[in-house]
Order: C-alpha cells, then sequence, then structure tokens
C-alpha cells in the first residue's frame, strides 16, 4: 500500500482531521541518511508533523517545520508541500557536546528543551508567516498541539508514531491531526478527546493497519464524516544539478580559484536528502569565467 493522507470533514462541518500513514516515506528518509533508531523517530515524526500542517495548505503555499531540541537532537528541518511530497533532515550533537550538557530528563520527551517554529509562505507573499512556541514537554505531538492553540488559534489534537523493528527498519509511521472548528459542540469534543484516549498505542494501530481511514473511523466513532481530500505522498527533494552550481557561483571567485586549484573539482551534499554533486573543474572554470568577465 502506497502512503498517503486522507483528509476528511465531520458530518456537521464541526471537525476536520487528516490522518497518515507514512511507513514507506520514512523508511526512504531513512536509507537516505543512514539514520539509527533513536534519529529516525526524531526526523520522522518531523516529516509526518510537517506532512499533517500541509494537509491545510493550499496549491501555491510553502510550509516548513523546524524543531531545535536542547540534548541529542539539536535540530529537524521539513519543508512539506500540499502536493504530499515532503524532504527532511535531522543534526545530531557530537559526543563530546553532550559531556557538557545538563542530565537528559527523564520526565520530558526527546527534544527536551528547545523551540518548535513553523513557517509558511505563499508563492504571491514576499513575507512569511512565522510561528514559534517554546517545547513544553518535549514530545512532538504535544508541542505542536500547544503551538496550534497559541499561535493559530485553532484547538487541536495531534498524534505522532514511528516504530523501528529491530533490524532498524520502519515498521510503522503516521499520525493524527484534529482540528476543532467554531459551532463544535462540547459534546462532539468530549466524544473526540475520549476517542483519542482510547486509541491507547498509536504505533501499534498503525503497524496492524496501515488505512488511514480505519484511524479516521476509530477517531470520529459514531460521527459520520465526508472525505475531503486523499493524496499519495513521497519524500521528495527539488535540489539539482543546476541549483548547486549558482550555489557554488555565490562563494565568490576566490573561493572557486581555491577549489579549482587545490581540488580540481568540488563535492557537494544536500543535507536534505543526501544526493552527492560531483562538480568538475571544466564547470568550475565556466563559473569562475562568469563572475571575472
Amino acid at each position: 500500500m502506497s502512503d498517503k493522507w486522507i483528509k476528511c470533514l465531520a458530518h456537521r462541518g464541526n471537525l476536520i482531521a487528516t490522518a497518515i500513514d507514512a511507513r514507506n516515506l520514512v523508511e526512504d528518509a531513512r536509507k537516505r541518511h543512514s539514520l539509527d533508531k533513536k534519529s529516525i523517530v526524531a526526523l520522522g515524526e518531523t516529516l509526518i508533523a510537517g506532512l499533517l500542517l500541509a494537509s491545510n495548505t493550499k496549491t501555491g503555499e510553502r510550509l516548513s517545520i523546524t524543531v531545535k531540541g536542547s540534548h541529542l537532537f539539536r535540530y529537524a528541518i521539513a519543508d512539506a508541500n500540499p502536493d504530499g511530497t515532503t524532504r527532511g533532515y535531522i543534526i545530531l550533537r557530537k559526543p563530546e557536546e553532550l559531556l557538557e550538557l545538563p542530565p537528559y530528563d527523564e520526565t520530558r520527551g526527546i527534544w527536551q528543551e528547545g523551540m518548535l517554529s513553523v513557517v509558511k509562505l505563499k508563492d504571491q507573499t514576499k513575507e512569511p508567516y512565522v510561528g514559534t512556541v517554546p517545547n513544553i514537554t518535549g514530545h512532538l505531538s504535544k508541542d505542536l498541539t500547544f503551538y496550534l492553540s497559541q499561535s493559530e488559534q485553532i484547538p487541536s489534537a495531534v498524534g505522532l508514531a514511528v516504530s523501528v523493528d529491530d533490524n532498524g527498519k520502519i515498521n510503522s509511521a503516521g499520525g493524527f491531526l484534529i482540528q476543532v472548528l467554531p459551532g463544535a459542540s462540547q459534546a462532539e469534543i468530549l466524544m473526540v478527546e475520549n476517542n483519542i484516549l482510547e486509541l491507547h498505542n498509536l504505533t501499534k494501530q498503525l503497524a496492524n493497519d496501515h488505512n488511514p481511514t480505519k484511524l479516521l473511523g476509530q477517531l470520529f466513532s459514531d460521527l459520520s464524516f465526508t472525505l475531503l481530500d486523499e493524496k499519495e505522498l513521497k519524500f521528495q527533494c527539488n535540489c539539482s544539478r543546476q541549483r548547486v552550481l549558482r550555489a557554488l557561483k555565490m562563494v565568490g571567485a576566490e573561493e572557486l580559484k581555491s577549489m579549482i586549484n587545490e581540488d580540481h573539482q568540488a563535492e557537494v551534499l544536500c543535507d536534505f536528502c543526501s544526493r552527492n554533486y560531483l562538480i568538475h573543474e571544466k564547470e568550475l572554470t565556466e563559473l569562475l569565467k562568469e563572475l571575472t568577465q
């Protein structure tokens, strides 16, 4: 089964929700970045969080989510788009850096303290919307729920789950986002809250059934809902050789000369997808000519 998100609206239009299965996508990210269990869980949740938010954006909009931590994970970044594509990477602290930090707080999540930021950009808008909140719990699902209530003033519930098997492969990965719209009754809100509590173990639920519609059925229980959108998801980077050449041109003539004279080439690694670009001496020389003409 291909990865996808399912977006729906409760029959009275008072609740909107998106459920995601992204097992293959997160496995792709794990392979690209050669990540261990802890790291792929942290990055996988960030990728899923970005996709959940992107499911509520429109064509032409772009969204980026950054999670900064205070312990093992320095930060993770995920770009997500309304077409269901995403890319991202994670940066860890070096072992010697960890020795200088306070002890790990077991009462908090893997991100410990830090910040959560969401950037939304429309193609026709010069200034992006930026929302930032502190990591209240260190658990991304809870901190994203806090972000939505504080920065976007939308009562929400977020669930994120990534599980890894004994061989390091992704066993399940997905999540949900439910948002309360104006007009929702207390009875409807309470019903959804109880249904979320009864999920018990989201990772187990996703491992047993990869169909996001089943997850939505559990969340909405007796409420009927209308399908708004169904989209296939994939890890996709927009890097290219031409983009790399444009970036190298920006380093300046002196740096290009150094690359040509010392290494006779340049290697550029894309942070988002780990693709390695080998730029030959002839290409560097052409860039230098363009700068010095």
